[in-house]
């Protein structure tokens, strides 16, 4: 990413937030590099640019240095660039097009280093840079941006492993939503970016703010583990769920979501799998950025990044507020749901020596909104004065030990999770849930050679203690309550490379719970590189999700009573697939999978109390698919990401499960213009038809839900040194469509504003 994080572009298409080379600066640059100023022979220029446009940067260096136009003598002392910018008047117009054209198509090849006050000409010519302009820490964040567009298998990921991996050696299915896509779609919620990823499937109920699920390969929300720089944020209380709603683009500079059961490595509700979520840090000795936007829905955001970066310590502090007076959940009903977020998110890294480092993350969440309620009786959705208030705190603390060259870590980390939810309706408080997450981690891993073989073991111990309480609206609630239990877990995995083709992964895990039958779960995979463009990779694995705190001890007066018998859900899934990255700038992934999920937990009405409950089914309900992505620059300035999903998921009594599209497809792209002045993003995805509960019956049925097509643009264009103009519109097709089953959804959305980085 460039020195403001959330701009940068791949390496090799022009990086916004600089400003465009000056004429006479392109001029010398061209000379020096080239013998001759490139942009004198128009003509020959234009010519020979048309047909070197699609050759890669060595073919037009080689391509468009041939031009014919001979080298100008140098002149006598100083070399100014106004002595060598005497342009004849009657070619001035057509060498004014060739310029245009080798500065904004070719500027990365052919211009120059921009130059700012700080740095100096000297007599020779060259560009001597001061110690402050950052640029020779742009180059080497360029060059290193080229290397991994070049080989896009070698980039790191953090999931597939106990230890940070190259993609190359990461036999699961992973895909990564990097800091040049969060920034090119400017959308506000994460669960909008996930929507592009495959195999997984968004759910909101409403409008902004609403409940929002995540599944991937057809799994329960509660199946899928969230981590934030390594914090379990899954929601002790809200069925060890994560409610997407409240987790804001802001502050984040990359998403990792692996697929699969992943228990093995990460422990209870990795089922389904795990979305790795990492925050930003400064990227410069001094970066700061500032944005504020406004549009439809009387919606406002304003947002901030400031870090300090130094030779072993880099710090970050990220702060966003985001209001809406959002759509009302109702179909029928003309009341609006709002909505409003506050979020402040601190993080530092420091290295006090060579083989230590340790780290700090903290964030906090505030957030408001307005909801609905659905009618018993008639299912319908109805106009109502509730409002729900979330608090969350997550915090983590780590130092990291490497002895033997590297070959030999240690890991010591604390995490804290605690969260609050309050609940009103008509103004009055009708309850509350607040629980936390106490976590200790201790973790080993050794690399050693045996011949070829690369291997590596890793030992990992860990502490886990929840809390949950319940509080009704009077002392003598009969939801008052208090509950807690704990968790020990040892954790193995190796790793072997095996002759730089064949990489092999064995996990296992033990969790001795207080309250359940202990339980062990094991993972293996492996891929083989049949080529240096084309890996095969699969994995097959065990998981288990345990009851929620809610789904044993939950109470609702009239509505819900929890099962405190209610046993812990298992499965185990399959995968393979095939990478190919046959060229520079071009990735695909295809993987087909398959998993199946026992005494699944699911909630029954009682007819004798006439309330719910939860209870385990019997049989096995049955998930297969097919997952598709790709990844691939087109041209030089064009970037393009889509992604496949068709799903089959059926319950053990063999009926279709709800909210689970068999087909789901997206297709975005990023056009980066002016020069790197500006680029321009258009994202469209397809949500294909799917099936819903319809309350309005008893017993209540499955009814089908129209498919329906997701669209977005976004814009951003420098106006003048650090300030930015951001432009994006949401549902661009002004789409009516309901992910949940009653549930009134927003219609096309304009929204714009301004954004200072320096």
């Amino acid at each position: 990413m460039d020195r403001h994080g959330d701009t940068g572009t791949e390496e090799g298409r022009p990086a916004p937030g600089r400003g465009s080379p000056r004429l006479p600066d392109i001029i010398r640059w061209q000379e020096q590099h080239f013998g001759r100023p490139l942009a004198w022979d128009c003509s020959k220029v234009l010519r020979r640019a048309g047909r070197c446009l699609f050759l890669d940067l060595g073919e037009w260096r080689e391509c468009l240095g041939r031009t014919g136009c001979p080298p100008r003598a140098p002149q006598s002392g100083s070399r100014h660039v106004t002595e060598h910018h005497r342009i004849p008047s009657h070619c001035a117009a057509r060498r004014l097009a060739a310029l245009v054209l080798c500065g904004t198509i070719l500027s990365p090849a052919f211009a120059p280093p921009l130059v700012h006050a700080d740095e100096a000409t000297a007599a020779d010519g060259t560009i001597r840079k001061q110690q402050t302009n950052g640029e020779q820490r742009q180059k080497r964040q360029r060059q290193e941006k080229r290397k991994k567009s070049a080989s896009p298998l070698e980039e790191i990921v953090v999931l597939g492993a106990r230890v940070p991996q190259p993609l190359r050696r990461a036999p699961s299915a992973i895909s990564v939503i990097d800091q040049d896509w969060i920034a090119a779609r400017g959308v506000t919620q994460v669960s909008l970016l996930l929507r592009d990823v495959p195999g997984v499937e968004v759910s909101r109920t409403g409008p902004f703010g609403s409940q929002t699920q995540v599944r991937i390969r057809g799994s329960e929300g509660n199946h899928t583990l969230v981590l934030l720089d390594g914090i379990e944020m899954n929601d002790p209380v809200s069925g060890f769920e994560l409610d997407f709603a409240d987790l804001m683009t802001s502050g984040i500079s990359r998403i990792e979501v692996l697929r699969g059961p992943q228990s093995a490595l990460y422990g209870s509700e990795a089922l389904g799998g795990v979305i790795d979520i990492l925050t930003r840090l400064p990227q410069a000795p001094r970066d700061f950025a500032l944005n504020a936007e406004g549009g439809s829905f009387g919606t406002f955001r304003i947002d901030g990044f400031a870090g300090l970066a130094g030779e072993r310590t880099r710090a970050g502090l990220s702060a966003a507020f985001f209001r809406t007076d959002g759509v009302s959940a109702s179909p029928s009903g003309p009341e609006k749901d709002g909505y409003r977020n506050a979020m402040v998110n601190g993080k530092l890294v420091s290295r006090p020596s060579e083989r230590l480092e340790v780290g700090l993350v903290a964030r906090y969440v505030d957030a408001r909104s307005e909801f609905d309620r659905q009618d018993f009786f008639s299912g319908l959705v109805l106009d109502a004065n509730n409002v729900r208030r979330f608090t969350g705190f997550y915090g983590r603390g780590y130092a990291r030990l490497s002895l033997l060259g590297g070959r030999w870590t240690h890991l010591v980390a604390a995490d804290f999770t605690d969260t609050d939810t309050d609940n009103f309706a008509n103004g009055d408080f009708s309850g509350s849930f607040s629980g936390g997450r106490q976590k200790l981690t201790w973790q080993t891993s050794l690399r050693f050679e045996t011949g070829p073989a690369q291997q590596r073991l890793t030992a990992a111990l860990e502490y886990e203690h929840f809390d949950f309480r319940a509080k009704g609206p009077s002392p003598d609630s009969p939801q008052n309550q208090k509950q807690n239990d704990r968790q020990v877990s040892l954790v193995g995995e190796y790793h072997a490379d095996l002759g730089e083709r064949l990489d092999i992964g064995l996990g296992v895990r033990h969790d001795d719970n207080r309250t359940f039958r202990n339980d062990t779960t094991w993972r293996t995979a492996a891929s083989w590189s049949v080529s240096e463009a084309i890996i095969l990779h699969a994995s097959y694995g065990t998981g288990n999700a345990d009851p929620t705190f809610f789904e044993r001890f939950g109470f609702f007066p009239g509505s819900f009573v929890g099962n405190p018998e209610v046993r812990p859900e298992r499965g185990r899934g399959f995968d393979a697939g095939l990478r190919i990255a046959p060229t520079e700038g071009f990735y695909l992934d295809v993987t087909g999978f398959r998993s199946t999920l026992k005494n699944e937990i699911a909630t029954v009405f009682d007819f004798a109390t006439f309330t719910s409950t939860v209870e385990n089914r019997q049989g096995k309900s049955k998930r297969r698919g097919v997952e598709v992505s790709l990844s691939w620059w087109p041209l030089f300035d064009l970037r393009l990401l889509g992604s496949y999903t068709y799903l089959k998921a059926r319950e053990a009594d063999g009926a279709i499960e709800v909210r689970r599209p068999t087909h789901i497809a997206s297709l975005g792209g990023s056009w980066f213009f002016a020069g790197g002045r500006g680029d321009a993003n258009l994202d469209i995805g397809y949500h294909g038809r799917q099936r819903d509960f319809d309350f309005s019956a008893f017993p209540a049925p499955r009814v089908p839900l129209s498919a329906y097509w997701l669209a977005s643009a976004a814009l951003r264009y420098r106006l003048a040194g650090p300030l930015w103009l951001t432009a994006r519109v949401e549902n661009l097709f002004d789409s009516r469509y309901q992910d949940v089953l009653g549930f009134n959804t927003p219609g096309i959305g304009v929204f714009g504003g301004l954004t200072a980085r320096y």
